[in-house]
């Protein structure tokens, strides 16, 4: 008698616990993620090489300013006038000298639009696209008919990201 109470015993408990966990119930987990506008711009060089500034010949030259945002992110990047510019003039500047080449930059091929940081309308405009840069095209010119001493010239432009 003591066996089969036992056995009866055990076999409550197992259809108990069973039927503690035949019944489901479900709900649902919310993931949310807001993704932000960001944008990076990366360091440039605009290189002019051996120029010869008396030859009477405008001197052009490209670059790209690589600019990164969260695709779809509007941009604009301005340029200031850098660090030797006199009466609006940008300059190359020979070393510690009181030597300078003028320059200028521009945002078209014509080199009619001058790059620069002074309102919306002199800035160049982008959208993002994401993990891939997008491109800021500058063209440079050195104008022609200038006297300037040989050896190295060099300026200094800060490019700024409006986003």
């Amino acid at each position: 008698m003591k066996k089969t109470v036992a056995i009866a015993a055990f076999a409550a408990s197992v259809a108990c616990s069973s039927a503690a966990h035949a019944a489901t119930a479900t709900g649902t987990l919310t993931v949310q993620a807001t993704v932000s506008d960001a944008c990076s711009v990366a360091d440039s060089t605009l290189t002019f090489g051996a120029v010869n500034p008396n030859s009477g010949v405008i001197i052009p030259v490209t670059t790209n300013i690589n600019v990164t945002c969260t695709l779809g992110t509007s941009f604009s990047v301005g340029l200031g006038d850098g660090s030797n510019v006199s009466g609006g003039n940008r300059r190359l500047r020979r070393g510690a000298t009181s030597d300078y080449l003028r320059y200028e930059l521009y945002k078209d091929l014509l080199m009619t639009a001058r790059f620069g940081d002074t309102g919306s309308s002199d800035r160049a405009a982008g959208l993002g696209l994401g993990i891939a840069a997008t491109p800021v095209l500058v063209y440079g010119a050195i104008p022609s008919s200038q006297t300037a001493a040989s050896g190295s010239y060099a300026d200094s432009v800060q490019i700024t990201l409006y986003y």
